[in-house]
């Protein structure tokens, strides 16, 4: 198909600007015809543009900067708390608190962690301390739980 083409320059001037089967799709002829052709011209292979960055998405603006006196109150409650007194969230309080490398004061509500359905099986088969033992938790926490429950100890 391509030995017997007659090369008009305006096929020669599609080398290169599309990929092969692009310009073979044009023109009738294979993506191996036209990459000879290119290749023999010496005409480099396509190549995508590359992309522009995408503009950098610039925060907005605070509403007013941070005051001395706000600035003081960071790190010496949780972002919670501070948030609450200073109406923000505790996302902004903590954003800020970040910015300016000041540790956070954690949290000092207690984890509580439930109790699911499987680890209530094992009431009937284990004593307290077993089950603290197996499940990572307080002694007491267990036998305050089998006491609710009303289950006997082994």
């Amino acid at each position: 198909m391509g030995r017997n083409h007659n090369w008009i320059a305006a096929d020669d001037a599609l080398l290169g600007t599309l990929p092969d089967p692009a310009v073979a799709r044009r023109i009738g002829l294979t993506p191996l015809s036209i990459f000879r052709r290119r290749t023999k011209l010496g005409i480099p292979a396509y190549k995508p543009p590359i992309p522009k960055p995408r503009k950098k998405v610039v925060p907005r603006a605070k509403s007013k900067p941070w005051t001395s006196a706000e600035v003081s109150l960071l790190g010496t409650d949780t972002d919670r708390a501070i948030g609450a007194r200073l109406g923000l969230t505790r996302e902004a309080v903590q954003k800020e608190r970040r910015l300016r490398g000041i540790p956070a004061l954690p949290d000092k509500r207690p984890r509580i962690k439930s109790w699911g359905a499987i680890e209530l099986l094992l009431f009937d088969q284990y004593s307290d301390a077993e089950i603290a033992k197996l499940l990572r938790r307080d002694v007491k926490a267990v036998t305050a739980l089998r006491r609710k429950l009303k289950k006997r100890t082994r």
